[in-house]
Parts: C-alpha cells; sequence; structure tokens
C-alpha cells in the first residue's frame, strides 16, 4: 500500500542539521483513529519553507521550474552553459523534492 499525505494537516516538523534530516509530522483527521505519517528527507543541503502550518496536497520529486531560474547562477549545481543543470543533478544524484498544499504550508527541499 502506498503512503498518501495528500488532505494531511501538518502538525509538526524537525530539522536536524547535524544528521541534515527534515521530518514532517502529518495526521489524515479520522474521528476514530487518526492516521499519522511522518515524511524523512535524509541528507539535506538547502530547504526553504513558508508558512508554518496547513493542509498538505503532494509532495512531487523535481522542482524544475526553481532550478531554471537559478540556471544563471549556477544553482543548484555547477554547470557550463552547454549542459543542462538537470542532467548534472541527475549524474550527481541530487534531488529536490516541492512541498504543495491546498491551505497554508509550502516550500522545497533539496537532497
Amino acid at each position: 500500500m502506498d503512503i498518501s499525505i495528500h488532505d494531511n494537516s501538518l502538525l509538526s516538523y524537525s530539522i536536524s542539521a547535524d544528521k541534515r534530516e527534515i521530518r514532517p509530522h502529518a495526521a489524515f483527521p479520522d474521528d476514530e483513529r487518526p492516521e499519522y505519517t511522518d515524511v524523512v528527507f535524509s541528507g539535506v543541503v538547502a530547504y526553504h519553507s513558508e508558512h508554518d502550518k496547513g493542509i498538505l496536497f503532494d509532495i512531487r520529486d523535481k522542482y524544475e521550474p526553481l532550478f531554471s531560474q537559478g540556471r544563471n547562477y549556477h544553482w543548484p549545481v555547477d554547470h557550463d552553459s552547454k549542459e543542462s543543470p538537470l542532467r548534472r543533478m541527475r549524474e550527481q544524484e541530487i534531488r529536490a523534492f516541492v512541498i504543495l498544499s491546498s491551505d497554508g504550508v509550502s516550500g522545497w527541499i533539496r537532497t
């Protein structure tokens, strides 16, 4: 069974700088038995978060618009002008996730 965070309420999240981990903790509201879900991002090198509370919609791998904005600044990876930063990221096994919500919290995480 796949775990879904769709329509889960973000309860909290923890950031461990020394472990390079971010752990959002969410719950799907149910009157009888709420379903709790933790998502673990390991090897975190950068992140951005706005709004500490909200209803989660999805967490998606590869947020290409963010990378295309930073391409001229060689972010998130150094590349020559002919090389695609997304191809370079795949070669270096760099991943990025965007956090989408229907209400509140938003951001991205790069591992």
